[in-house]
């Protein structure tokens, strides 16, 4: 049996990045993720995943970059430019703005 602590400690220094795509996070999955230590970087769908961005308008942990996914990756050349940008906005005031 390993010890958990022993086994993350091992990690130190490395950056994570969790991804998704095409899908909302559930409200549980939302959490956990959000609450790995080791996780540097999150990216998630905002275009299907609405009730994803209602999550992240709801609590972002701090320290943490966010990659949103405003372009509907299904249909790129019909992107509405002003909502993605709005989007974006809206944002910046949870999660701060930085250039990753």
């Amino acid at each position: 049996m390993y010890n958990q602590y022993e086994y993350t400690s091992g990690l130190s220094g490395l950056n994570f990045f969790v991804e998704t795509y095409f899908v909302d996070i559930p409200v549980e999955a939302y959490k956990t993720l959000t609450s790995l230590n080791g996780v540097t970087a999150y990216g998630f769908d905002l275009v299907r995943g609405t009730h994803t961005l209602d999550l992240i308008k709801g609590g972002f942990p701090s320290g943490k970059y966010l990659f949103a996914g405003v372009v509907d990756g299904r249909n790129i050349w019909a992107n509405d430019l002003a909502a993605s940008l709005t989007t974006l906005q809206g944002l910046e005031g949870i999660v701060g703005k930085g250039i990753y």
